[in-house]
């Protein structure tokens, strides 16, 4: 199986926002990028799944 091309998406936060979110990922041993990518996926299919 072909491997799956990622789109690189740029994410502007504020600088205490910036800061809450590193040290949540710290503490919590997560990459921002994955984090991010998870709360988009859960975000589009909660979407969905309430406009069927």
């Amino acid at each position: 199986m072909a491997r799956e091309h990622k789109k690189q998406v740029t994410v502007l936060l504020e600088h205490q926002e910036d800061r809450r979110f590193s040290a949540y990922c710290e503490e919590k041993g997560y990459k921002k990028s994955t984090l991010i990518a998870g709360f988009v996926r859960e975000h589009l299919d909660k979407e969905a799944s309430r406009h069927e």
